[in-house]
């Protein structure tokens, strides 16, 4: 055994408490100004004993075989004396500290609080300090001088060079090479590796002459930088506890994806358990999110953050969990995951619907002049069984969400059940009157006249004149072609199919009730009752509305402007679930 410290618990400004592992993987997700960046630098100001910030309370933090303290800390931290009659002085990464400093915050350390040591055994970075990392930094005489940044301790780190041009191969198509010869600067180049000829060495002349044929990393774009500078600060490191913010800055999607394989694929470069650490890192984005999610390891763990005036909540997902909905192919390259970012979701069948709500959302915050714009996104799920799947990973993070469903869920309990008690409810006091309202719901066993059907067909087809018969129209006419049921009925003209009196009002209690869960059905029937006046059907009937009706201002559309005010004001029951 050997000296080690970590993290076992973090409370934040709820009371709530994040407990962990001694190699745990935190990530840090939510809206804008919940507190992600700032829970980084509150963690980090209360192990250095300095100013409490808002987000974090209290950090514990705990050690192993603290008798080994002295041992480890001399051979990991570069120390000196002055001079013969000056006090032995550690300095680490650009931070100095007189050894009676150090011994006295290891003599009072207490829990979290560790004072200057936690310069030593810790790191915070910054997305402001990206791009500086890779840029060309002074040599240094590791024996009469202490490294102060990630590229020197590159310059001597043969493995920390392998795995970090692993990484720039699969991202970039390059590898990274340390050009390891004499020099007062250190120089690391872009491109294909190559081996010394015979009677050469990394230090000769000749090969370092090929070497400067290559670009130089610090002659790279932004993007390049940022995901280098990334890797550097997280594994040229010896802390125990590194908070890293914002790693994809500066990177495209695919990029940032990557990088989150890499940062979450483990904790250590040789996966030797002695040598792994703590990563805690804050994101503003789902790609690298998503990047996470494809790790296999357990150690990670998905932290929502939400703001409810000075308290800071904190949900936890683990990573079997959130594989949960991303494993779903069709989940896995939706735009689900971006819900964690926002204030609120609301979860539709098909992406027509949330096109088309969200487009609705838009044009009443615009017509209305609000001051500020409602922070929701649209998630769509591909079909309603699919729904609560997604529903119960959002609720799992505290992510407020409310659902949209066709007139024609009343058809079975489920999802509606799975629904409602995800959003807190009890289906025992729904299921009677849902059931009794199935059968108040008239048969219609009407086939409609060759006339009727040619015409209907018509209407779909007189239009396109000599267009080619694609796919969509083929859709458009099957879909008209379908004998209808009663649900088709229904959903085709909406609650009016229901007889007047005791079953209408049951359909309005069933509705108010749903609704006060955030569960919303559409009385018009589906999405395109709200104006049957254009034709088409999901994606082209929206498109055909967008392109056609002024969505502030056109009568047509009166109804779905008022289901979505309605929708966007309702706070559902429960917004911070546990």
């Amino acid at each position: 055994m050997s000296f080690r410290m970590a993290i076992s618990a973090i409370e934040f400004s709820s009371g709530e408490i994040l407990k962990l592992r001694d190699d745990s993987i935190v990530i840090f997700v939510g809206p804008n100004n919940a507190g992600k960046t700032t829970a980084l630098r509150d963690i980090f100001a209360y192990m250095a004993d300095e100013q409490p910030g808002p987000v974090v309370s209290k950090v514990e933090v705990k050690f192993e075989d603290s008798d080994d303290f002295w041992n480890w800390f001399d051979v990991n931290v570069y120390h000196r004396q002055a001079n013969w009659r000056g006090p032995m002085q550690y300095t680490w990464m650009g931070k100095d500290a007189p050894k009676q400093d150090i011994e006295h915050a290891w003599k009072i350390r207490n829990k979290g609080r560790l004072g200057v040591l936690a310069y030593f055994l810790s790191s915070l970075n910054y997305a402001r300090n990206r791009h500086g990392v890779v840029d060309r930094h002074n040599a240094f005489d590791i024996f009469e001088a202490p490294p102060k940044q990630p590229m020197q301790l590159l310059y001597f780190s043969e493995s920390l060079e392998e795995f970090v041009s692993s990484a720039t191969m699969k991202a970039f198509g390059f590898d990274l090479i340390v050009d390891r010869g004499l020099s007062n600067r250190i120089h690391v180049f872009c491109g294909k590796k190559f081996q010394p000829e015979k009677d050469e060495d990394r230090a000769s002349l000749t090969y370092r002459e090929r070497l400067r044929s290559l670009d130089r990393l610090d002659h790279q774009g932004d993007g390049v930088r940022s995901y280098v500078g990334s890797i550097l600060l997280v594994h040229a490191s010896n802390a125990f506890v590194r908070l890293l913010d914002e790693p994809e800055i500066s990177l495209h999607p695919p990029q940032a994806r990557l990088l989150g394989q890499t940062l979450a694929s483990g904790t250590s470069l040789d996966d030797d358990p002695g040598d792994s650490f703590q990563l805690f890192i804050a994101t503003h984005s789902s790609d690298f999110l998503r990047g996470v999610l494809d790790s296999s390891t357990e150690k990670v763990t998905i932290v929502r953050i939400s703001r409810d005036g000075e308290r800071n909540h904190i949900h936890q997902l683990s990573l079997g969990e959130a594989k949960g909905v991303v494993d779903n192919p069709i989940l896995r390259y939706s735009t689900t995951l971006d819900a964690v970012f926002h204030d609120s979701a609301v979860v539709c069948e098909s992406d027509a619907d949330c096109r088309f709500y969200a487009a609705i959302a838009d044009a009443n915050n615009e017509g209305a002049g609000v001051n500020r714009i409602p922070d929701v996104h649209f998630a769509w799920a591909g079909g309603k069984d699919r729904i609560p799947a997604i529903v119960a990973a959002l609720v799992k993070l505290g992510v407020p969400t409310k659902v949209v469903l066709d007139l024609d869920a009343l058809q079975h309990d489920t999802p509606l059940e799975k629904l409602v008690e995800l959003q807190g409810g009890s289906w025992l006091s729904l299921k009677d009157e849902i059931r009794r309202l199935r059968d108040e719901l008239p048969e219609r066993n009407i086939r409609p006249s060759a006339s009727t059907m040619l015409a209907d067909l018509n209407g779909i087809l007189d239009h396109k004149g000599g267009s080619p018969y694609t796919p969509e129209l083929e859709k458009q006419v099957r879909y008209k072609a379908k004998i209808p049921s009663k649900w088709s009925h229904l959903k085709r003209n909406g609650a009016s199919e229901f007889p007047s009196g005791e079953p209408q009002k049951r359909l309005r209690r069933i509705m108010n009730s749903l609704e006060d869960l955030g569960i919303f059905l559409v009385a018009v029937g589906e999405l395109e009752g709200f104006d049957r006046e254009t034709g088409g059907h999901g994606p082209s009937w929206v498109t055909s509305v967008l392109e056609a009706r002024n969505l502030k201002t056109a009568p047509e559309l009166e109804a779905a402007r008022e289901f979505v005010r309605k929708l966007m004001a309702t706070r559902t029951r429960h917004l911070n679930p546990t």
